[in-house]
């Protein structure tokens, strides 16, 4: 039976699917969770056109040098194409992953934990392969809310400040539960926490191509990062393709992991995203969207952190 997106994705939102009224900009519940720097308001009619609400934003802390991945590879030496899953894959398993977060909306800690997993697998030299609990992060984020969404910044902060457990420890379970501390949901495993050193935006001021560069350093340097993004009713439904905002229908916020990037055959740039809606959904539960143009504001959100390994 094919899964209409939408309508799980309502359910995370709050809103009911029988209700044939068109659902107001507050009936989101999970907007400011999955967006880090917005509020509810997300959008406003402004002559006519939709445009986005500036609020202040959330500061997350940076490394010295968020320029730093870039630096060390050199804007000359970024490809035209990158893939962790090649690069890395033989060696750590938890890149080739796309998980299924279910009714759950744990985008946020997902793309987390997942994003997680592949770095310190990266940093480990293949050591670590461990994929790294989503479900601890839902329980214990206290900032976020759980199922009904959270913070990508508080997320990778909570890794930095208390750590992280395994998967086989705390398994998912797509449901809010009591946050446990260091007492495994399996009890024949022993909690062993793992901890991001710092936890940063890898952003430049500098200009918008500058900008892409530095977060394409970065992940060929550290690793997936994660990134969160507005979503518009025809994102929904895509299939395949890149994707290309042509909707104004705000419906909500979304997080994700970008393991890579590429051009099609007709040199159209695109960020290559593992999405945590099973391997069914669109490209083996993989979607490319364009790069360069922050198109949903993908590109002004992303979070990640070094691992301590």
């Amino acid at each position: 039976m094919r899964i209409n997106r939408w309508e799980m994705f309502k359910s995370w939102l709050g809103i009911n699917p029988r209700d044939k009224q068109k659902p107001s900009k507050h009936n989101f519940r999970l907007i400011d969770k999955l967006r880090p720097n917005r509020h509810e308001s997300e959008f406003e009619m402004v002559n006519g056109k939709l445009v986005p609400v500036q609020h202040p934003q959330v500061p997350i802390r940076s490394p010295r040098s968020v320029r730093s991945a870039l630096e060390e590879i050199g804007a000359d030496n970024i490809p035209a194409s990158y893939d962790v899953r090649t690069e890395y894959g033989a060696k750590c398993p938890t890149t080739k992953m796309v998980l299924d977060q279910g009714q759950c909306g744990c985008c946020w800690a997902m793309g987390a934990a997942t994003s997680f997993s592949d770095r310190a697998c990266i940093a480990s030299n293949g050591t670590i392969t461990s994929l790294f609990s989503t479900q601890d992060l839902v329980n214990c984020q206290n900032t976020s809310n759980g199922c009904d969404g959270g913070y990508t910044q508080y997320a990778w902060t909570e890794l930095a400040k208390y750590g992280i457990v395994t998967d086989e420890c705390v398994p998912f379970e797509g449901v809010d539960q009591k946050c446990a501390g260091d007492v495994c949901t399996n009890t024949s495993i022993s909690p062993n926490r793992l901890y991001a050193k710092n936890a940063y935006s890898p952003f430049s001021a500098k200009s918008w191509e500058d900008n892409v560069k530095v977060i394409q350093a970065e992940i060929m340097k550290n690793g997936p990062v994660e990134a969160s993004y507005y979503v518009f009713d025809d994102f929904m439904n895509f299939e395949g393709g890149i994707y290309k905002r042509r909707s104004n229908v705000y419906k909500g916020g979304h997080a994700v992991r970008v393991i890579g990037w590429g051009e099609d055959d007709q040199g159209v740039p695109y960020w290559l995203v593992a999405n945590s809606w099973g391997e069914s959904w669109c490209e083996n539960g993989l979607f490319r969207i364009i790069r360069g143009t922050d198109d949903c504001g993908f590109e002004d959100s992303i979070v990640a952190g070094e691992i301590n390994v």
